[in-house]
């Protein structure tokens, strides 16, 4: 169990501890050190542990809170098997349950699992292996598995997938068409809905890194068996620098995956007085691919080196304190580039924060600004300035802003804290001088609430293309399920969608649409497409 504070915006510079306990065999548990304030207790039961809200509580100065009764809901739980269609065990996938609660847990050695602590009712199952999902045999696009919990009873859900038979072959040669040896290659499924350079992107910029490697043999020669359906990518790594990509891969194929030689980039920072920084950090970052490095200099007189980099068209950005800067190139295979970036100032900006359907000022939110290109996210780690919190009247003020392009993030006043209303991320352009007047931050309520049951539209969206301009970015419909809401009401697989209950979700408001259509079951939504006109439809029970 955790023990999070519930910060009052009107006090949100006041301490405030968080702890957490674990009950006994007979239920009790204890949590001390608690400041006075109010608190928002969080439970994790069933097997494995799923997290289920608990009750607000107040701590008042001088008092112990004795007594404390949390009941948790009845439950059921689920037992079952993941095989394939030749009856083999398949250890260490993972099955996810979609109802009433949201549940997961891996598949053991011989394909069995188990998942406790679930609320009564109905519920999808969902099988992936390797972060890559399994398709279940003799199943419709769309028909999930499904089966109803009882509250005390165990219910029984045999899962079967198509056997993952595929092979996929091939050899890795350099640019001489020679066999190269003890070189890695790993195999990358593509996602039905992503744009090119997808599965690489997703495998650079996470923790998933597909299946395990292959290292080649004396011939150059390597080989991926039991491989579910679909088109992958394939990489090739080899050691001191190189690397070799090929996408779109179909099960069978024989593959000649070449490794291009790596080129360099050299470079110079100027400071906004001239001269270079003392210190300062560099990115390099590849969209297309989703290749990125980053390294840090010291009295280098601006100087800067990244040795083994592929080629590709290249953002360079410079953080430094006396300001930031970004430039583009391309490098070409084999060759060394050069670029020179000219750092811009910092100012500070001022601005507020307002709800997004009744333009009231919205208290209590942190704003944050990174340059464009790189992370502006807020971590456990960050020291929250109070100016940086909207006050009463949704005024913030952020110091040290870098000038032009930035990226803008609106969430609750600290990691892990909650809030009435959603996190966004926008973008901002940043003018020169001393002080800056953002445009007011619009943010929309939290329509999903702890405890509310989560509704289902019926539809899957395509992911964002990195590579395409911020402007054009819209929410695209990449998949709709037969007899589900989103298909009532009239919805197509590449449906662009321009705006949620007329609130603009294009450009840089795309971020709106997810928190706009999270919403409890019930609701009715009204969608406004680029084909013209709208739709209407209603979150139904998953």
């Amino acid at each position: 169990m955790t023990v999070s504070p519930q910060v009052d915006p009107s006090r949100s510079n006041a301490q405030s501890t968080s702890g957490r306990a674990e009950a006994d065999d007979n239920g009790r548990f204890e949590v001390t050190g608690l400041l006075p304030g109010r608190y928002a207790l969080r439970v994790f039961a069933g097997d494995p542990p799923q997290l289920l809200p608990g009750p607000e509580i107040e701590v008042r100065e001088g008092h112990d809170l004795d007594g404390l009764r949390i009941e948790l809901p009845a439950a059921g739980e689920v037992r079952g098997e993941v095989r394939d269609v030749h009856g083999r065990a398949i250890p260490g996938a993972r099955v996810l349950l979609r109802g009433p609660n949201y549940a997961q847990t891996t598949s053991l050695d011989d394909g069995s699992f188990r998942l406790s602590g679930l609320a009564a009712g109905a519920y999808q199952a969902s099988v992936s292996k390797s972060y890559q999902p399994m398709r279940m045999h003799d199943a419709e696009d769309g028909d999930a598995p499904r089966v109803q919990v009882e509250t005390g009873e165990a219910a029984v859900l045999d899962l079967v997938v198509e056997a993952p038979g595929g092979r996929i072959t091939g050899r890795v040669v350099d640019g001489d068409e020679a066999a190269q040896d003890d070189v890695f290659v790993e195999v990358l499924h593509e996602p039905e809905s992503g744009s090119p350079g997808a599965a690489l992107r997703d495998m650079r910029w996470s923790m998933d890194r597909g299946l395990r490697p292959r290292m080649t043999d004396v011939d150059g020669r390597f080989e991926f068996g039991d491989l579910p359906e679909g088109t992958y990518t394939l990489v090739a790594h080899r050691r001191g620098g190189g690397e070799g990509i090929v996408e779109r891969v179909a099960l069978g194929s024989e593959v000649v995956v070449q490794i291009a030689a790596p080129g360099s980039l050299v470079g110079r920072v100027r400071s906004p007085v001239g001269g270079g920084p003392e210190r300062f950090s560099v990115e390099l970052r590849d969209v297309a691919t989703g290749y990125q490095v980053r390294d840090s200099f010291f009295r280098t007189d601006g100087t800067f080196a990244f040795p083994q980099v592929p080629a590709g068209k290249f953002v360079v950005a410079v953080e430094a304190p006396e300001g930031s800067g970004k430039a583009e190139v391309a490098l070409v295979t084999g060759e060394r580039g050069q670029v020179e970036v000219v750092l811009a100032g910092r100012v500070t900006v001022r601005g507020r924060v307002l709800d997004l359907d009744t333009g009231e000022p919205v208290p209590g939110m942190r704003v944050k600004f990174g340059a464009e290109g790189t992370e502006a996210f807020i971590s456990s780690a960050d020291h929250v300035d109070e100016r940086s919190v909207s006050d009463a009247e949704g005024r913030f003020e952020v110091a040290d802003v870098p000038v032009g392009h930035a990226t803008v993030v609106v969430t609750a006043r600290s990691f892990g804290a909650t809030s009435d209303h959603e996190t966004i991320w926008t973008r901002a352009m940043i003018s020169s001088g001393g002080v800056v007047e953002l445009a007011p931050l619009q943010v929309p309520r939290r329509r999903l609430h702890p405890g509310d049951e989560a509704g289902e539209l019926g539809m899957r969206m395509r992911r964002d293309d990195p590579t395409e301009g911020a402007e054009a970015r819209r929410p695209t419909v990449a998949f709709v399920q037969p007899g589900g809401p989103a298909a009532h009401a009239g919805l197509r697989p590449g449906d662009a969608i321009v705006a949620v209950d007329g609130h603009d979700v294009t450009g840089d408001h795309v971020q709106r649409f997810d928190a706009l259509t999270r919403v409890p079951v019930g609701t009715e939504l009204r969608l406004e497409l680029v084909r013209g006109g709208s739709v209407t439809l209603t979150a139904a029970r998953r």
